[in-house]
């Protein structure tokens, strides 16, 4: 169970540092709608594989704990996650 949330979380900082790359560093193009898409689906990619290491570690991390509060705890981190992720990359 360890294997897949640290393959999913080394998957999310590799995304997170194309994103980054793609949203400041790279060449556009001269309509910039290239980087528009790239950055979609980077930015959609990062999210999900975030999602997935949050529900991967809460199972790890909190073997003894019910279901129901698990999910309670995955969901509150996972919208906090994206909540941080919108408002650091888009305001």
């Amino acid at each position: 169970m360890k294997v897949p949330f640290y393959v999913f979380l080394v998957f999310t900082m590799l995304l997170l540092g194309l994103f980054i790359y793609n949203a400041f560093f790279a060449y556009h193009g001269a309509d910039g709608l290239s980087g528009f898409f790239e950055g979609i689906i980077l930015g959609g990619s990062v999210i999900i594989c975030m999602i997935i290491t949050i529900s991967f570690g809460s199972v790890i991390f909190l073997p003894k704990i019910s279901a129901l509060k698990r999910f309670g705890i995955v969901t509150g981190l996972s919208v906090l996650g994206i909540v941080i992720f919108l408002s650091a990359f888009l305001l």
